[in-house]
């Protein structure tokens, strides 16, 4: 009779594990170095044809050729198995301070979602940039601003 209960508690554990870890961005998002420039901003809600897409906030690095770091949507849930409206972000910046980088959401069972849920290209340039959310998403634009005291990429 214990051991039936020890059964169905360690069934109830591994079933609930992925569960919690579902939607979970933390782990697998990219950390920078401590010579990496801060930025972050906000992108304001959009209408379109198919629907209202709702306003994202940014905090991002750049680390040398490399941009990351987490996008949320205002107002989404932060915690728990509520936590929706958190991506990612991944990815290059060229030599010339191009860049273009995408928003991905965790999958479950700490994989990676399906798709990109976006993608944004922009150009660094000395305290301000301006990226773009390409088609077929909702073109949002985002001003990103550096926070003070980031060391400039090399």
């Amino acid at each position: 009779m214990a051991k039936d209960r020890w059964d169905w508690n360690g069934l109830a554990a591994a079933l609930a594990a992925p569960l919690l870890l579902a939607g979970c961005v933390d782990p697998l998002v990219n950390r920078p170095t401590g010579e990496a420039e801060r930025w972050r901003g906000r992108a304001e809600a959009v209408e379109t044809a198919e629907g209202r897409c709702p306003p994202v906030e940014f905090e991002l690095f750049r680390d040398a050729l490399a941009i990351g770091g987490t996008a949320r949507e205002v107002g989404a849930a932060e915690t728990g198995l509520a936590a929706t409206g958190g991506w990612w972000v991944e990815g290059t910046v060229n030599p010339n301070g191009s860049f273009l980088f995408t928003l991905r959401r965790q999958g479950p069972l700490l994989v990676e979602g399906p798709r990109p849920a976006s993608v944004w290209r922009g150009r660094f340039g000395t305290g301000e940039v301006v990226a773009v959310e390409q088609p077929p998403s909702c073109g949002r634009r985002v001003r990103l601003v550096r926070e003070a005291g980031g060391a400039p990429a090399s």
